[in-house]
């Protein structure tokens, strides 16, 4: 379980690695976003990008309610949406997260470190996970260049899958 106290640390790397992340343009020279607050990581009231018209992220494998066997492979899909590194601020782009048996954290948050919630910053479209033998709820949900979920947010329906 993570402490309150490393929990704050833990945002304050991922606030400084977020905002101070390059992305390379068509020319590759580097480009980047600098954020400068004192305010906690929470709340910081970032632009939320607005979502692509007609956007959505999905799970291509597993479906709901499959019962499966660890390592676990997870394939995403998105439509009207490019899958992006963090830290690239294209217009109509984001990249995945993963919610495994956890809520949707707030919408106007930074997603941090949370247990719970994988990040896909490198444009990751799959992941094979080692999972104990159990239930879990899955979800998506598509993060901008900084991080943040979308207005409206880009969600996947969430699907429950058994690991035998």
């Amino acid at each position: 379980m993570i402490t309150a106290r490393i929990a704050a640390s833990l945002h304050t790397i991922v606030l400084t690695t977020i905002v101070g992340l390059t992305a390379c343009s068509n020319n590759d020279q580097p480009q980047t976003r600098f954020l400068e607050t004192d305010a906690p990581l929470k709340k910081l009231e970032l632009r939320r990008e607005p979502a692509p018209e007609g956007a959505r992220v999905f799970f291509i494998s597993p479906a709901d309610g499959d019962v499966v066997s660890s390592p676990v492979k997870l394939e995403f899909g998105a439509k009207n949406l490019i899958i992006t590194l963090t830290g690239d601020y294209k217009p109509n782009s984001g990249h995945h997260h993963l919610l495994i048996n956890t809520p949707l954290p707030p919408e106007d948050d930074i997603m941090g470190p949370e247990e719970g919630i994988m990040h896909f910053n490198k444009a990751e479209t799959g992941v094979e996970l080692e999972l104990e033998p159990g239930v879990y709820t899955l979800q998506l949900l598509a993060g901008d260049g900084n991080h943040v979920a979308h207005e409206p947010p880009i969600l996947s329906e969430k699907i429950t899958i058994t690991v035998e």
